[in-house]
């Protein structure tokens, strides 16, 4: 198989076929777009996730936390820990290990999550560092917020811009080769602010504001994010290409390297379905986040991107552009 996230086919024919034995603590569990799991303890509720780091080498403590704490954002839920799995090479030094640690603690501190445990190790069968990281969080309210809630005719909204984590990562690996051609104000707007890729701020609004469901726009992209939308709702969508906000210094060295944007790890932003999605987009405006609706949910199983007099058919997500920056 090729590097990267398995197809969805692979994931239900193997992954998810195999996942039978069931307890009745569990109220939600795992399945395409469901990147959280719930937990139900007597009267209490937990959500849980966890993501690994795999598109960089560099920076690995700051990806995993934010991706972490995104899903449970995006799930309902006040991040409370994190429990982190750091797999290193043999030729990796103890500094390199202190520098990771450095970064998780920055980002946890900045997110109000403590690392609360975890497991680190050398060996043999990691040629890079491997940082995975499982997050816990308490539901801010009583009300599950699951793809599988969202109904035709609402709203889809896009906080801030596509590829933000995967502008950031070519950014940073790529800094000399861009420099040849761009000055570095033009590098550093691409790259954007380690911040922009936390979703804390806005989920909270959109929660407030009554919005049914949220995904965080991760691995694959803002195409991968609509799609298993669509998939985990039983539903088909509507998408205003022209409308899905970017950021121009970002696609221009996305072009530089021949990465298509809509493809990319775009973690930071939020998809957020809502009926009222022109009062979330104000609300989030005002409190100086950029927010669009993009489009709609609708009956049936076509999920379409409209261009103009163009109309594509959205796939099932392809792998994460991310990987090529990997292999050049």
């Amino acid at each position: 198989m090729k590097s990267g996230k398995v197809s969805e086919a692979i994931l239900k024919r193997s992954v998810f076929n195999n996942i039978k034995k069931r307890r009745p603590e569990v109220m939600e569990s795992v399945g395409i777009g469901k990147d959280c799991a719930t937990i139900k303890f007597n009267d209490e509720r937990i959500v849980l996730t966890t993501d690994p780091v795999t598109g960089t080498i560099r920076n690995v403590g700051e990806y995993g936390i934010y991706k972490a704490v995104n899903d449970l954002a995006a799930a309902g839920a006040e991040p409370v820990a994190v429990m982190i799995s750091i797999l290193m090479p043999e030729n990796f030094t103890e500094k390199k290990l202190k520098n990771i640690m450095e970064t998780l603690e920055s980002v946890c501190a900045e997110q109000n999550v403590e690392i609360v445990g975890g497991h680190t190790e050398v060996t043999k069968i990691v040629n890079s560092p491997l940082v995975t990281v499982s997050a816990i969080g308490k539901p801010i309210k009583d009300k599950t917020f699951s793809l599988s809630n969202v109904k035709e005719g609402q709203d889809i909204i896009l906080t801030k811009w596509i590829g933000i984590e995967g502008n950031r990562i070519l950014a940073t690996e790529k800094r000399e080769e861009i420099l040849l051609k761009y000055k570095e104000e033009v590098l550093n707007k691409a790259k954007g602010e380690r911040s922009d890729m936390s979703v804390l701020k806005e989920a909270k609004i959109a929660i407030e504001m009554g919005a049914t469901a949220m995904t965080d726009v991760a691995e694959g992209g803002i195409f991968a994010a609509l799609w298993n939308l669509g998939e985990a709702a039983g539903l088909g969508l509507k998408v205003d290409f022209k409308s899905i906000p970017v950021n121009q210094e970002g696609i221009e060295i996305c072009e530089m390297f021949d990465i298509n944007p809509y493809v990319l790890s775009s973690t930071g932003a939020l998809l957020i379905v809502a009926d009222n999605g022109y009062e979330i987009v104000e609300r989030l405006n005002e409190a100086s986040i950029k927010a669009t609706i993009i489009g709609q949910t609708m009956a049936g199983n076509d999920r379409i991107i409209i261009n103009g007099d163009e109309t594509r058919y959205l796939e099932p997500p392809q792998r994460d552009e991310i990987h090529k920056i990997k292999e050049m």
